[in-house]
């Protein structure tokens, strides 16, 4: 009823009243969706999403516009399926390559596991010298890494022939890694690895990991809702692969699990297990199914129950209490690692931690599980209990047992003894938990590397402005586009090259050995000071001969290997530069005022220490989120519907694999 010549702003009002929203030009969403997929083009009566090199179709409902969006796609996990892919492109190569020399990789196990039992001995000298044996990067840990600085190179932190650079060149050492990626793809075949999506919905994960990740020779995309099998076979199709390349399959993710474990079964190289909520009901089956050397990749979007919110069903799913702690995220993680770690040693088995990243509402974590009656054994030394002072920040970590000689005994304690030596506060115990790393910086570095190379491909400058390529450069969108284009003879295109750098930036300067961290605002917040530069506290623990950093997921974490001690010394010589507030010296004593009161044993110097110590790489570290409401969408629901009525496509199965029961999660991209 709007008048032809009235105002934009009138005439939208008045549309959005009417219910109706104009349509686009006729094949406008063909030709941009063509240009953006390889020429691929919706049928009528669907749309279609492209993400890196694979496409998904989802039925078009007009009546909704906009806002008809398929239920298994959620844009907030993009990062999650790239970061996956890097790192199974990683295991890859890895693979081929203990594969390429078998008796070189024991031979520096071997050799790994003796020094890592040298180390153990000087721990255990140090604890009977008066050493506190709950720091694990303190005394104790410097002096006792000496004797595995020579075994460092072949292995990882955890030993083995998880991620050792110089293990990782045996036999082809003369291949780079594009090199190397070609001959994945030609061998993909004879010797390639199999990967389950367990919890698939409609595939669009599974496909990328096909046509993205060099050297895949078969994908089982699992899914219970029979709705959402028929959208992924309709997808992988869409998508010019057989069925016999990505393998949909309807069941119970840990039935197709169990049934690879089981005797004759092949066990798969690679599980990939992103569940809505916890995936706690599928480690078990997942530790079992996999091969010697395999890599689990798996999502925890259960944030509430991990953090401690919900202490009680932690405990319940993952066998450990939280804390709530400024640290819930990385103690999240180890929560984590330690539930897969248990469910691990029940078959003679052991995982090693890859990358553990914290991002956005959800924690995601790669790890490779090894056959080892030995290590098995050592999961005792990996494990320990957080005592968090209740009054102020201040923590211990207490380890679960010692090394005593050839044997193992419970740790003593408790460490920090019965009280806090800062307020006098009880102390809350959380945990068990992994306390070893949870990173293996080989890998993070070689993903790192990869990153570099697929923006010198693409002409994109890099992000640390250095090593650009001599050539024009390219506008990135024009970039990614060409990059689709040419299929996957090139890196596959990256829409969150910028995120996913700025992450394993920050991992790759993490200190492995520390766990837990400090933040700087609730250290202030203690003391009711004006807060320093977080430049200022890190220079000086690196002054008074400690090791810093930051943590991935949090911008003002606090990592140390100094003593509490010494961190409240450190905020006394602030506060000492910047006195507090009169009104706050007199008020009746508070923790922090309790803190104040003792002085300082260690000067602070505050200056910055020479060699560029606190120097950091160009990266986008902690960006803002994209969009508005950015984190989880509503839990999937599958739509019952009447007898003799025929299933529909993907828009109609409201759920995704997991469930026997409605109370399970449901799954979703």
């Amino acid at each position: 009823d709007c008048p032809k010549g009235a105002n934009p702003k009138i005439l939208a009002r008045c549309i959005l009243r009417s219910g109706i929203r104009p349509r686009p030009p006729p094949n406008s969403r063909s030709r941009s969706t063509m240009a953006s997929s390889g020429g691929l083009v919706a049928p009528e009566g669907f749309k279609m999403i492209t993400e890196g090199s694979a496409s998904i179709l989802y039925e078009a409902d007009e009546s909704q516009g906009d806002r008809g969006e398929p239920v298994f796609y959620n844009k907030v996990q993009v990062l999650n399926r790239d970061l996956s892919i890097r790192m199974i492109t990683l295991f890859a190569r890895q693979r081929a390559r203990e594969l390429a020399n078998p008796k070189g990789n024991r031979a520096k196990r071997r050799a790994a596991f003796k020094a890592k039992q040298e180390q153990e001995k000087q721990v255990e000298t140090t604890e009977n010298a008066g050493i506190d044996p709950a720091a694990p990067a303190g005394v104790a840990a410097s002096e006792a890494s000496e004797a595995s600085a020579a075994a460092e190179p072949a292995s990882s932190s955890q030993g083995g022939t998880e991620g050792g650079t110089e293990g990782r060149d045996v036999g082809l050492e003369g291949m780079g890694p594009e090199e190397l990626d070609a001959k994945l793809r030609s061998e993909a075949q004879t010797s390639g690895i199999t990967i389950l999506d367990a919890l698939a919905a409609t595939g669009l994960r599974s496909i990328r990991y096909y046509k993205e990740i060099p050297g895949v020779k078969h994908v089982v995309v699992n899914d219970l809702d029979p709705a959402a099998v028929k959208a992924a076979e309709k997808n992988v199709t869409f998508n010019g692969l057989s069925l016999q390349q990505v393998t949909p399959q309807q069941g119970d993710g840990c039935m197709a699990m169990l049934q690879a474990a089981a005797g004759g079964g092949r066990r798969f190289d690679v599980i990939d297990l992103d569940p809505y909520g916890s995936a706690a009901p599928f480690l078990d089956a997942a530790v079992q199914s996999v091969s010697d050397g395999g890599l689990l990749c798996v999502t925890c979007t259960d944030m509430a129950v991990l953090s401690g919110n919900q202490p009680e069903a932690c405990f319940a799913k993952y066998g450990s209490m939280p804390t709530r702690g400024k640290y819930l995220h990385e103690m999240a993680l180890r929560i984590l690692l330690h539930s897969l770690e248990t469910s691990a040693c029940r078959y003679r088995r052991h995982i090693v931690p890859v990358i553990s990243c914290g991002i956005d509402f959800y924690v995601r974590v790669f790890v490779r599980v090894f056959e080892s009656a030995a290590e098995v054994k050592r999961t005792c030394l990996k494990r320990g209990y957080v005592h968090q002072s209740v009054r102020c920040p201040s923590f211990h970590l207490q380890p679960v047992a010692r090394l005593n000689g050839h044997s193992y005994a419970g740790a003593t304690g408790p460490v920090g003894g019965g009280a806090c030596a800062e307020t006098g506060g009880s102390f809350r115990i959380g945990g068990p938990m992994w306390t070893a790393p949870i990173h293996d910086q080989a890998w993070v570095g070689e993903a790192l590397r990869d990153l570099e190379a697929h923006r010198s491909k693409l002409g994109i400058e890099p992000a640390s402005g250095k090593g650009a390529s001599s050539g024009p450069k390219v506008p990135k969108k024009a970039a990614l586009r060409a990059a689709a284009a040419q299929g996957s003879g090139v890196f596959p295109p990256i829409s969150t090259h910028e995120r996913l750098h700025g992450l394993l930036t920050t991992v790759s300067e993490e200190l492995e050995d520390v766990p837990l961290f400090y933040t700087l605002p609730s250290l202030c917040e203690t003391l009711h000071c004006t807060s320093p530069k977080l430049d200022d506290i890190k220079s000086a623990l690196i002054n008074a001969g400690y090791r810093v950093s930051g943590f991935h997921k949090e911008p003002n974490a606090l990592k140390t290997d100094a003593p509490s001690e010494v961190v409240w010394d450190v905020m006394r010589c602030w506060v000492q530069k910047r006195p507090l507030n009169k009104k706050r010296t007199e008020a009746e004593k508070s923790p922090g005022t309790m803190i104040l009161e003792k002085p300082p044993t260690v000067k602070a110097n505050f200056s910055r220490p020479k060699g560029g110590v606190l120097t950091k790489a160009k990266a986008c570290r902690f960006p803002m989120n994209p969009e508005d409401f950015w984190g989880p969408k509503a839990r999937a629901r599958t739509v019952k519907r009447p007898p003799g009525t025929q299933e529909g496509g993907p828009q109609e199965a409201k759920g995704g694999d997991q469930a026997k029961a409605a109370k399970q999660p449901r799954v979703g991209e």
